[in-house]
C-alpha cells in the first residue's frame, strides 16, 4: 500500500496538479520520468537512461528536496522498517487506527540520532509504537554519500485493520 501525506488539493497554497489513473493511462509511459516531465513547474533528468532513477526537482524547493524521495524509494529505510513494524495488539483491542509521522535523523553511518513524532497524533499507542518501529529497525544502512552527512526524514505509518505502512 502507498500512502501519500499532504495536503488536500482544495487546501494547497499555490498551484497543484493532479494525475488521475485515467491520465497515467492515457499517457501509456512506461517510466516515472516521462510522466513526472508531463507536470508543470517539475524537471526530471534520468540518472541511469532508462527512467529507473530520476532526479526530480520542483520548482521553487530547495534543490536537495529530492533526497527524501530517493531515498525511500531506494528502499533503504522502507524495507528495515516493514520487517519490524507491527499493529499493536492493545490498538487491535480497542479498533485504533490512524496515521503517524515520525521525523527520524540519521548519520552518516546509519545511526539514528534523533526520533519525534513529528506533527498531530490522536491516539497514544499508535504514536508510541511508531516510536518504537523506527528505533528496531535502527541502525540504517549507510547514507549514500551525496545526501550529506545527516539527514532528516518524514516517514509515514499508517495503522489499518487491514495492514499497515
Amino acid at each position: 500500500m502507498l500512502t501519500v501525506v499532504g495536503t488536500s488539493e482544495a487546501r494547497t497554497a499555490g498551484s497543484a496538479h493532479l494525475l488521475k489513473p485515467r491520465d497515467l493511462a492515457r499517457m501509456r509511459y512506461d517510466n516515472v520520468e516521462s510522466v513526472v516531465k508531463s507536470v508543470p513547474g517539475v524537471y526530471a533528468r534520468g540518472e541511469d537512461g532508462f527512467g529507473l532513477r530520476p532526479n526530480i526537482g520542483i520548482r521553487g524547493t530547495a534543490p536537495d528536496r529530492s533526497k527524501k524521495v530517493t531515498l525511500m524509494e531506494d528502499g533503504i529505510l522502507r524495507t528495515r522498517i516493514r520487517k519490524v513494524f507491527r499493529y499493536p495488539a492493545a490498538a487491535r483491542e480497542l479498533e485504533l487506527s490512524g496515521a503517524v509521522i515520525v521525523r527520524a535523523t540519521i548519520d552518516g553511518a546509519g545511526r539514528l540520532l534523533d526520533l519525534r513524532v513529528a506533527g498531530p497524533c490522536s491516539e497514544g499507542i499508535l504514536c508510541e509504537d511508531a516510536l518504537r518501529t523506527i528505533r528496531a529497525a535502527a541502525p540504517f544502512p549507510p547514507l549514500p554519500a551525496p545526501l550529506g552527512e545527516t539527514l532528516s526524514i518524514d516517514v509515514p505509518l499508517t495503522y489499518a485493520f487491514g495492514g499497515a505502512i
